[in-house]
């Protein structure tokens, strides 16, 4: 019990940070006006209410390093799918011409299209190749069935790069259609994080969603 009492701390203030970081984001740039690339924000805010009304299960499993924290949670915990709302940094106007953007890709792996935003790049004065946006976004990839709103799944991937640490973390979330809405049912989301003069710790937070019969 101690144990996965002291995995939640961790896992919590990890989470805790991503949110704020998120929020001082987004309050910097809240009286800016830009197209919406895409609506992640109302996208959370649309599963957290739907998945808390139905009275969904999710079965959760943290892991960091070698501890593995599992619990299911009834309503379904929000914080996982609030960290998610970072992904909302790439509607800022700073990022309008920040990344290519191709759509109507075919998914190979299961006929799915797909709309992809992939982070422009510059090179620098040694040749080396960097993000030319300041977010930490480098890449997302919205799977969809036939038109854009039968979302399947989504995946990004954030790079992160200070004089405190480096991390790298990979989210996915992935929808169903069930009874004619678009369900979230899995969520992942896997890194790590190197301190500078410090080890890297690996971490996932996954969770697998049920809806009542």
């Amino acid at each position: 019990m101690a144990m996965n009492n002291r995995i939640t701390r961790i896992f919590n203030r990890l989470l805790l940070g991503l949110l704020a970081g998120y929020c001082l984001a987004a309050c910097s740039g809240e009286t800016e006006k830009s197209a919406v690339l895409f609506p992640m924000d109302s996208l959370i805010t649309s599963q957290i209410k739907y998945l808390t009304e139905a009275k969904a299960t999710v079965q959760k499993t943290a892991i960091l390093g070698n501890a593995v924290d599992r619990r299911t949670l009834t309503p379904p915990d929000s914080t996982p799918l609030a960290v998610f709302r970072e992904l909302e940094a790439i509607n800022k106007p700073i990022n309008r011409d920040a990344y290519i953007i191709d759509d109507g890709l075919t998914d190979v792996r299961s006929n799915l299209k797909v709309k992809v935003f992939t982070a422009k790049v510059d090179e620098d004065e040694g040749g080396s190749w960097i993000q030319s946006n300041p977010f930490p976004i480098t890449s997302l990839r919205i799977y969809y069935r036939d038109v854009p709103k039968n979302i399947r799944r989504i995946e990004a991937a954030v790079q992160e790069e200070n004089s405190l640490f480096t991390s790298a973390r990979h989210f996915l979330l992935e929808f169903q259609e069930i009874h004619g809405t678009i369900v979230l049912t899995s969520y992942a989301i896997t890194g790590g994080q190197k301190m500078y003069l410090g080890d890297t710790v690996r971490y996932s937070v996954k969770g697998s969603i049920t809806l009542p019969n």
